[in-house]
């Protein structure tokens, strides 16, 4: 995957993502037209709620993917300065 950086976000794979998720770390979620930095904004996510990977996935892409905002999801994490 060719390397994304959008202000302080990374965007990775949905493989890592998943990994990261069950590890505990916090992840970010946003349509792919989405700027991560912007108004909308990504959607923070970490597995507090022991809910699983796919239905949190699930649920995010109901509510956001549209003709508008991109049909499918794009992750990042967080880069440290």
């Amino acid at each position: 995957m060719k390397k994304i950086i959008i202000g302080n976000y990374e965007r990775i794979t949905k493989k890592t993502a998943e990994k990261m998720y069950n590890n505990g770390k916090t992840i970010y979620i946003c349509a792919c037209k989405i700027d991560p930095c912007g108004i909308m904004g990504a959607i923070p996510v970490n597995n507090e709620e022991k809910e699983t990977f796919p239905s949190v996935c699930a649920a995010i892409k109901f509510y956001n993917c549209n003709y508008e905002t991109g049909y499918y999801l794009a992750y990042y994490k967080k880069i440290k300065n």
